[in-house]
This record gives C-alpha cells, structure tokens and sequence, in this order.
C-alpha cells in the first residue's frame, strides 16, 4: 500500500513539473538575401528552417525574412541583425527574447487564452514588452532605439529603470548614455492645431510656458512625467460650426 501511495505521488509530482522546452524558430519566407550564423559560418537562410537559440540573422539591401516563433510572427527588415536570445516554451507559458543588433523588426504576437506570454526585444539601450499586440522596433548606434505600436500596448524600459507604458500613437525613443526617453508625444505634437496645457497650473508656471513654450517640455527633467500615460485631463472646447 505504501508502495503504491509513493508511486501515486511520484506521478503526480511529475505531471505537475513540465520541463521548459527549447522551442524551434521557424522561417515563413523570405525576401532578397538573408544568411544565419550558429556556431562561426555564415549560411543561407531557407525557407522553412528552423533556427536554435543563439543564431544570428542577418538581412541584406532590399530583403526581409519572415518568421514564426511560438505564437508570433516576426519580419526581419532590411540590413538588420537578430540575435535569438531565448525562446523557452511550457504547456502554459512562452518566454522569448530577440536581442536587436541593428536595424528594425516588425513583431506581431497573438493572445491565446491559458497561454502566458514573455516576449522582448532587447537593444543595447534599452527593452520591449508586448502581449497580444504589434509593434516596430528599430536601433542604430545613432539614433538609439525607437518603438512605434501599431495595435495594443507596450511596455518599455531602459537600463537606467525608466519604464513607460507605450500604446498606439506613441514613440518610445531613447538614445545612448540618455537616462530617460523623449516623451513619448512628441512625434505628435506637430499635427495639432495647439498646444493643450494642464488647467492647475500657478501663476509663475504659466508666465514661464508663454515665455519658453515647447523647450520646457522637451527639456523636463522629471522621467514620470512620460511615463503617466494614464492620467487624466479636463479639457474645455468651443466648437463653433458652419
């Protein structure tokens, strides 16, 4: 009987513990010239391969490469370079982590009820979170990185733990050795007719944005000012029509 209870046991504590698996990356298709490297020799790209951790993709002038990891779909752009850091997978979760050498990526990841989803893309400056959404991410030694959402919400920080909660219409841009992102409206602030400021302000503070406008904002010291993106406004319009 004791035998049994301890056989009993031994099962269920093994069904209970599922080994994370190193999953296969696909590759969907490809466009132009691409080539991999795993180990010290670059090689082709094919369609359909697959690819482990640790593999190096590289795209050349006019190409793109295609791939299917877990429930994501990543395309490669042109001239870029992908690390494919991690890509571990249970039964209820996926962790996976490109690291973006240069270039820019496009990442679609798909929600699956159950499924719990870790996707980054990492950059020597800073890290990208997505959960069912889409996103662009881009780096050069210049620009920095930049992430545009296309559907849904990211989250973002840098290496010096400023965090932001990026959605649609936004940018997370941060360049080397900066220690916080512009704010995250400002590829937006061209497009409107003006400019919308806070109704609480003193005195001293509105006589110094007539004075100085837009440089106080480009220039404000504070990281959680962009990193608010949830709090809330009342704005007063008078809308006269035709």
């Amino acid at each position: 009987m004791k035998i049994q209870k301890l056989v009993v046991i031994a099962i269920a504590s093994m069904m209970c513990w599922i080994p994370a698996l190193r999953a296969d990356v696909r590759v969907l298709d490809i466009q132009g010239t691409a080539a991999f490297k795993d180990q010290s020799q670059w090689k082709p790209v094919k369609k359909g391969q697959a690819l482990k951790e640790g593999t190096k993709i590289s795209t050349g002038a006019h190409s793109s490469v295609r791939l299917k990891i877990d429930n994501a779909t990543v395309t490669i752009r042109q001239l870029s370079m992908v690390r494919i850091n991690r890509n571990l997978a249970t039964g209820s979760a996926t962790s996976t982590n490109l690291g973006l050498r240069y270039g820019k990526i496009n990442a679609r990841i798909d929600r699956i009820k159950k499924l719990r989803t870790d996707f980054r893309i990492s950059t020597p400056v800073a890290t990208s979170s997505v959960r069912g959404t889409e996103e662009e991410v881009s780096f050069g030694p210049g620009r920095g990185m930049i992430v545009q959402v296309l559907h849904g919400e990211v989250g973002a920080s840098n290496r010096f733990g400023t965090s932001n909660i990026v959605r649609r219409g936004m940018k997370f841009h941060v360049k080397q050795g900066s220690p916080r992102p512009s704010p995250l409206l400002l590829s937006t602030w061209n497009k409107f007719i003006t400019r919308v400021d806070p109704d609480d302000l003193t005195d001293d503070e509105k006589q110094m944005l007539e004075r100085f406008g837009d440089d106080v904002w480009l220039n404000f010291e504070d990281p959680q000012f962009t990193s608010n993106s949830r709090a809330k406004a009342k704005v007063n319009l008078q809308i006269i029509f035709p």
